[in-house]
Protein backbone atom coordinates (compact mmCIF):
# COMPACT_ATOMS: atom_id res chain seq x y z
CA UNK A 1 0.00 0.00 0.00
CA UNK A 2 3.17 1.86 -0.22
CA UNK A 3 2.29 3.80 -3.20
CA UNK A 4 -1.63 5.09 -1.64
CA UNK A 5 0.37 6.48 0.89
CA UNK A 6 2.66 8.42 -1.76
CA UNK A 7 -0.42 9.11 -3.48
CA UNK A 8 -2.03 11.04 -0.09
CA UNK A 9 1.59 12.54 0.98
CA UNK A 10 1.19 14.18 -3.02
CA UNK A 11 -2.22 15.34 -2.89
CA UNK A 12 -1.68 17.72 0.55
CA UNK A 13 -0.15 19.67 -2.52
CA UNK A 14 -2.64 19.88 -4.89
CA UNK A 15 -5.44 22.82 -5.43
CA UNK A 16 -7.55 20.25 -8.01
CA UNK A 17 -8.65 17.02 -8.04
CA UNK A 18 -6.48 14.62 -10.44
CA UNK A 19 -6.71 10.98 -11.07
CA UNK A 20 -3.00 9.28 -10.04
CA UNK A 21 -0.52 6.98 -10.96
CA UNK A 22 1.48 5.97 -8.52
CA UNK A 23 4.49 3.81 -8.99
CA UNK A 24 6.38 2.39 -6.29
CA UNK A 25 9.36 0.59 -7.73
CA UNK A 26 11.09 -1.12 -4.57
CA UNK A 27 14.17 -3.72 -4.42
CA UNK A 28 12.25 -6.80 -5.38
CA UNK A 29 8.73 -5.93 -6.44
CA UNK A 30 6.90 -2.75 -8.35
CA UNK A 31 3.74 -1.46 -6.96
CA UNK A 32 0.81 0.59 -8.53
CA UNK A 33 -2.45 2.46 -7.51
CA UNK A 34 -4.58 4.19 -9.76
CA UNK A 35 -6.80 6.60 -7.69
CA UNK A 36 -9.23 9.43 -7.14
CA UNK A 37 -7.66 12.60 -5.47
CA UNK A 38 -7.13 16.01 -4.71
CA UNK A 39 -9.48 18.49 -2.25
CA UNK A 40 -12.85 17.86 -3.69
CA UNK A 41 -12.35 14.01 -2.27
CA UNK A 42 -10.55 15.02 0.71
CA UNK A 43 -13.49 17.25 1.69
CA UNK A 44 -16.54 14.50 0.22
CA UNK A 45 -14.33 12.06 2.25
CA UNK A 46 -12.86 9.21 0.74
CA UNK A 47 -14.65 6.25 -0.69
CA UNK A 48 -13.48 2.66 -1.94
CA UNK A 49 -14.51 3.86 -5.40
CA UNK A 50 -11.50 6.77 -5.11
CA UNK A 51 -9.23 3.79 -4.98
CA UNK A 52 -9.57 2.36 -8.61
CA UNK A 53 -6.93 -0.08 -8.82
CA UNK A 54 -3.42 -1.52 -6.93
CA UNK A 55 -1.59 -3.93 -8.07
CA UNK A 56 2.22 -5.58 -8.17
CA UNK A 57 4.78 -7.63 -9.60
CA UNK A 58 7.79 -9.39 -8.73
CA UNK A 59 10.02 -7.18 -10.76
CA UNK A 60 12.12 -4.74 -9.75
CA UNK A 61 15.63 -3.13 -8.73
CA UNK A 62 18.67 -5.10 -10.06
CA UNK A 63 16.66 -7.71 -11.78
CA UNK A 64 14.21 -4.74 -13.76
CA UNK A 65 17.92 -2.95 -14.52
CA UNK A 66 18.87 -5.53 -16.10
CA UNK A 67 16.20 -6.39 -18.33
CA UNK A 68 16.48 -2.67 -19.49
CA UNK A 69 20.17 -3.23 -20.25
CA UNK A 70 19.67 -6.89 -22.19
CA UNK A 71 16.40 -5.32 -24.26
CA UNK A 72 17.17 -1.63 -24.84
CA UNK A 73 20.91 -0.49 -23.73
CA UNK A 74 22.82 -4.18 -25.36
CA UNK A 75 21.08 -3.87 -28.39
CA UNK A 76 22.25 -0.41 -29.16
CA UNK A 77 26.29 -1.82 -28.38
CA UNK A 78 26.12 -4.63 -30.40
CA UNK A 79 24.55 -7.34 -29.27
CA UNK A 80 21.92 -8.33 -32.04
CA UNK A 81 24.91 -7.42 -34.69
CA UNK A 82 26.26 -10.03 -37.04
CA UNK A 83 28.98 -9.75 -38.60
CA UNK A 84 29.08 -9.22 -42.86
CA UNK A 85 30.28 -12.63 -44.12
CA UNK A 86 30.60 -13.96 -47.69
CA UNK A 87 29.75 -17.45 -49.29
CA UNK A 88 33.18 -20.28 -49.41
CA UNK A 89 31.44 -21.48 -52.52
CA UNK A 90 28.58 -20.67 -54.81
CA UNK A 91 26.84 -23.83 -53.67
CA UNK A 92 26.56 -22.55 -49.73
CA UNK A 93 24.51 -19.25 -48.47
CA UNK A 94 26.76 -17.00 -46.23
CA UNK A 95 26.90 -17.50 -42.65
CA UNK A 96 25.37 -15.84 -40.06
CA UNK A 97 28.20 -15.04 -37.66
CA UNK A 98 26.87 -12.50 -34.36
CA UNK A 99 30.03 -9.55 -34.58
CA UNK A 100 30.31 -9.89 -30.85
CA UNK A 101 30.41 -13.01 -28.91
CA UNK A 102 27.18 -13.50 -26.27
CA UNK A 103 29.47 -13.96 -23.42
CA UNK A 104 29.92 -10.51 -23.27
CA UNK A 105 26.32 -9.13 -22.42
CA UNK A 106 25.00 -12.61 -21.25
CA UNK A 107 27.31 -13.19 -18.30
CA UNK A 108 27.80 -9.62 -16.64
CA UNK A 109 29.62 -9.76 -13.61
CA UNK A 110 27.65 -7.07 -12.19
CA UNK A 111 24.45 -4.81 -13.02
CA UNK A 112 27.06 -1.61 -12.35
CA UNK A 113 29.72 -3.26 -14.80
CA UNK A 114 27.71 -4.97 -17.45
CA UNK A 115 29.90 -4.94 -20.31
CA UNK A 116 33.91 -5.50 -19.15
CA UNK A 117 35.27 -8.42 -20.39
CA UNK A 118 36.57 -11.45 -18.35
CA UNK A 119 40.46 -11.04 -19.55
CA UNK A 120 41.97 -8.78 -22.28
CA UNK A 121 42.64 -10.72 -25.17
CA UNK A 122 39.13 -12.03 -25.60
CA UNK A 123 38.28 -8.27 -25.70
CA UNK A 124 40.80 -7.41 -27.93
CA UNK A 125 39.40 -10.23 -30.51
CA UNK A 126 36.41 -7.98 -30.47
CA UNK A 127 37.74 -5.02 -31.49
CA UNK A 128 39.86 -7.17 -34.68
CA UNK A 129 36.44 -8.48 -35.41
CA UNK A 130 34.61 -5.35 -35.29
CA UNK A 131 35.64 -4.13 -39.08
CA UNK A 132 33.48 -6.94 -40.51
CA UNK A 133 30.52 -6.42 -38.43
CA UNK A 134 27.43 -4.77 -40.51
CA UNK A 135 26.92 -2.57 -37.97
CA UNK A 136 30.38 -1.11 -36.64
CA UNK A 137 29.16 1.92 -35.38
CA UNK A 138 27.38 -0.21 -32.78
CA UNK A 139 30.63 -2.58 -31.92
CA UNK A 140 32.35 1.10 -31.91
CA UNK A 141 30.42 2.58 -28.77
CA UNK A 142 30.47 -0.96 -27.04
CA UNK A 143 34.87 -0.98 -27.34
CA UNK A 144 34.33 3.50 -26.64
CA UNK A 145 31.98 1.63 -23.35
CA UNK A 146 35.14 -0.54 -21.85
CA UNK A 147 37.82 1.86 -23.37
CA UNK A 148 36.58 4.58 -21.52
CA UNK A 149 35.38 2.34 -18.47
CA UNK A 150 31.95 3.97 -18.33
CA UNK A 151 30.02 0.83 -16.76
CA UNK A 152 29.35 2.34 -14.04
CA UNK A 153 28.37 5.85 -15.08
CA UNK A 154 25.98 3.39 -17.68
CA UNK A 155 24.56 1.64 -14.48
CA UNK A 156 23.83 4.89 -12.70
CA UNK A 157 21.93 6.12 -16.08
CA UNK A 158 19.78 3.00 -16.12
CA UNK A 159 19.05 3.21 -12.43
CA UNK A 160 17.82 6.47 -13.26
Amino acid sequence: MEPIAAAYSYESTLDHDELLLIGDFGGGTSDFSLLHAGPGVRSRGRSGNDLLGNAGLGLAGDSFDARIVRKLVSPALGSNSFERSYAQAADRPASIIPAVPAWIYAKPRTVALPFVPEDAKRYRDIEERAGAAQEPEKIAALINLVDEDLGYQLHQAVQR
